[in-house]
């Protein structure tokens, strides 16, 4: 029975040392949060902690961006759901969701491109073949579902909103 997606990286409830001065969770910790919980679709891929030891190979962040778009409260159940976008011979694309469980709402978005890199070389080096049967056999399963909404967008003004000083 293939397994239910996206990868629910994650579930628990906000905590105390996560909320600041405006007793929310801090924007730090949503970033936190986020990358403490790569493994749930890395281990997927057969990425491990171990796969830097074993292998001399690894995965780098070489882009990410967040965004806010609910505050979190303290003691709110949360989950982080993780989704496979696209992958190349050296690259990973994924997203990443957190969400507002009782409220049944998304409240913050983390998209990363990182690279698969050679510790040997201290480079991009190609994905193995194993890794990338693992990436396709799960693309196959994310094909299947629409693209989170958010997915692959670039930070910018729109035209015409800002200008530059002159």
């Amino acid at each position: 029975m293939a397994e239910l997606l996206p990868i629910i990286a994650f579930r628990g409830a906000v905590l105390p040392e996560w909320v600041d001065l405006n007793r929310h969770m801090n924007s730090m910790a949503y970033a936190n949060l986020f990358w403490s919980h790569l493994a749930g679709l890395f281990r997927r891929i057969g990425i491990s902690p171990d796969y830097p030891r074993d292998r001399r190979l690894s995965i780098f962040q070489r882009e990410a961006h967040i965004g806010w778009e609910r505050e979190l409260l303290e003691g709110q159940e949360i989950e982080i759901r993780s989704w496979l976008i696209g992958h190349d011979e050296k690259r990973i694309h994924h997203f990443h969701e957190l969400w507002d469980v009782a409220n049944d709402r998304r409240a913050a978005t983390m998209e990363y491109l990182s690279f698969h890199i050679d510790l040997a070389a201290r480079r991009t080096g190609p994905i193995p073949d194993d890794i990338k049967a693992n990436l396709q056999l799960l693309m196959d399963g994310f094909a299947a579902l629409p693209v989170p909404a958010g997915a692959g967008q670039a930070i910018a003004l729109r035209k015409g909103e800002a200008r530059r000083a002159a």
